[in-house]
């Protein structure tokens, strides 16, 4: 298949298949599901179902995908670190001061395994074991979320669409936050277009993913934190 036809066909198949599976992990997999199970969702529609349209579809490999290290690794993972830092400590205040953040986070709580955990103390508290296991897999899940929306979706879609592949993989993006908190909804818009830019530069969606599990992670301990002290809002 010469370059340009591959191009165009697998700018084109990207985009339909990231409409689909958008639409099936909205249709399907909400947070009243078993928490495993809802894990496990993410996972084969995010990660396991575009894995398999690259290798066999594509014939390509996850690395032509952001699967890899970035490029400039030693710049970008020095900037990478410093915006973790600040990622962590600047969602302190939010997490603080935001009553939506706090009725919504951590997320576990919406899960019934969680129902014995919360409201009134600090679930890391009262069962560290069970929470660091919640973190772990959300881990997972923000890697299978950043492989979809700034590899499969961002890499795929520029192969075509150039630039604009960066504004397409924000749509679903922003419209999967949707029910989350107003300010996490808004900042998925600008969060979604900042790491699609960074992965289509550094041909790496690695960097997106450390930040955004910082970013995730973090809301999760402050939140409890400050339930657990008392802080008042």
């Amino acid at each position: 298949m010469k370059a340009e036809k591959k191009s165009r066909y697998i700018g084109w198949l990207t985009l339909a298949a990231g409409a689909l599976i958008s639409w099936l992990v909205w249709r399907f997999n909400h947070l009243d599901n078993d928490f495993n199970a809802y894990i496990t969702g993410n996972l084969l529609w995010l990660w396991f179902v575009p894995s398999l349209i690259i290798l066999f579809l594509f014939n390509e490999d996850k690395g032509s995908f952001g699967m890899r290290m970035p490029e400039n690794p030693r710049v970008v993972w020095s900037v990478c670190a410093v915006l973790a830092v600040l990622t962590v400590m600047g969602s302190y205040l939010p997490s603080k001061l935001i009553p939506q953040l706090q009725e919504y986070y951590p997320i576990f709580k919406h899960f019934r395994e969680a129902e014995n955990l919360f409201f009134s103390a600090n679930p890391f508290d009262m069962d560290l074991g069970r929470m660091v296991y919640a973190e772990v897999l959300y881990a997972m899940y923000i890697f299978a979320w950043e492989f979809f929306f700034r590899g499969f979706l961002t890499l795929g879609l520029a192969r075509y669409f150039g630039l604009w592949g960066i504004m397409i993989q924000a749509v679903p993006f922003v419209l999967l936050h949707l029910g989350k908190p107003t300010v996490e909804v808004v900042l998925s818009g600008v969060g979604g277009l900042a790491l699609g830019l960074a992965a289509y530069y550094c041909k790496s969606f690695l960097p997106g993913f450390v930040l955004h599990v910082c970013l995730f992670i973090s809301i999760d301990v402050w939140v409890s934190v400050v339930r657990s002290v008392g802080i008042s809002v």
